[in-house]
Parts: structure tokens; sequence; C-alpha cells
């Protein structure tokens, strides 16, 4: 499947992404996000036995994993459809975050969104 930035979500053209790729997941990053999506791939490639073993599924595609950093807000949103993942983070050391993982967290959620939605429909 042959997708354009903006169909893919990346509409912010200001800026120069990059991409890093892993059996199962392509991670998109925008420069000077290159340790950030080395984190995210590596929890991604971590969580992908886990939870395709728990739920006997696993995705027919990689799944792209989109990082960006130019909103106000923290967020994750799939795409079960597109095999897709965006997620959205301001100042990672904010001092109200907590003490868990954020990124792994929301990673971890949202693959877990594909694989259970594309198994309840059957997705190809």
């Amino acid at each position: 499947m042959l997708l354009s930035r903006p169909a893919l979500g990346w509409n912010h053209s200001e800026i120069k992404w990059k991409s890093v790729e892993t059996e199962h997941f392509i991670v998109h990053y925008n420069e000077g996000a290159a340790d950030c999506a080395a984190d995210a791939a590596r929890i991604a490639e971590q969580s992908y036995g886990p939870i395709t073993r728990f739920y006997n599924y696993e995705p027919s595609r990689k799944v792209h994993i989109i990082l960006s950093d130019k909103e106000d807000v923290s967020s994750g949103e799939t795409y079960f459809y597109l095999d897709k993942i965006e997620i959205t983070a301001t100042y990672m050391d904010f001092i109200f975050r907590g003490s868990t993982n954020w990124l792994e967290n929301v990673i971890t959620h949202e693959f877990t969104h594909i694989v259970t939605i594309q198994k309840a429909m059957k997705y190809p």
C-alpha cells in the first residue's frame, strides 16, 4: 500500500521526516528525535510478541508509528485500517507526568488496539 505523507497524517510540511524500520514496525520521526525513535522501535518490538501471542493474531503488514512533538498535547491514536499509530508528545520531562514510562504505555496500548480490532473484524 502506497500512501502519501498527508494520507499518513504527516501534515507538517516544515518537518524533515526520517524513518527506522524493524521486523514488525516502521517508526517515522522528525529530525532531532532519533533517540526517541530508537526507544519507540525497541518498545514496539518488545511488545509485539506478548500482545500477538495473547490475542493469537498478527497484523499482516508492518505497523507505522509516527512520532511528532509539534502539537500542544500528548496523545496516541490508532488507525487500525492503515496499520498506523500516531503519537504526539509535548515536552517529556513535565513534572506531573508521573513515574511510569509514558512512551511504553502509549505504544503498548495503541498496538493492542490494532491487534484486537483487526482480529475482531477478521482484517486481512
